[in-house]
């Protein structure tokens, strides 16, 4: 594809326009160390540049200072921040992810599987909320969270953990 293809179609014609433009400033303030080559591009260049006209110049680079003050004026939307994850959720979607667990026979998990799960449950198009992701004892408040549901279920006696292979064992 040559820079006249780009030019037909209106979804690069500004930015090449800009781009011709600016190679050709380039080429002309280095005109002490232009090479053959150089010169050749230049003429090529200022010939497309006259052929592009005075018009459709403004137009480009008017189009590009609208899109950038656009840009600029737009604020970054606030993440939404999702509520605390308390121990009662994280017991629910725990249980939610061994009820599907156990639906596709599997008997064990990794601990981040796990964190996986009730992270995507719990936040959708949220963010974690400030206090949830407080590190405690090495671990983010929210982790630990779902770590004492797990813990709570070896109590229980409805999970085990296997230190040797570092998962844990639906029982």
């Amino acid at each position: 594809m040559q820079v006249l293809d780009f030019l037909e179609h209106d979804a690069t014609r500004a930015i090449t326009i800009r781009y011709v433009c600016g190679l050709r400033k380039v080429l002309l303030h280095n005109l002490d160390r232009a090479t053959a080559q150089d010169l050749e591009r230049l003429r090529n260049l200022s010939e497309l540049y006259s052929k592009i006209g005075h018009e459709a110049r403004i137009q480009a680079f008017e189009e590009s200072k609208q899109r950038n003050a656009t840009q600029q004026t737009e604020p970054e939307p606030e993440p939404l921040i999702a509520e605390k994850l308390t121990q009662t959720q994280a017991g629910a979607y725990i249980n939610l992810y061994l009820l599907e667990l156990m639906n596709d026979d599997v008997i064990a998990f990794m601990v981040q599987d796990a964190y996986d799960f009730v992270e995507k449950k719990h936040l959708g198009q949220y963010v974690w909320s400030e206090t949830d992701t407080i590190i405690r004892g090495g671990c983010m408040a929210w982790k630990q969270v779902v770590s004492n549901v797990l813990q709570n279920l070896k109590v229980a006696g409805k999970l085990a953990y296997s230190p040797s292979r570092r998962e844990w064992v639906l029982l």
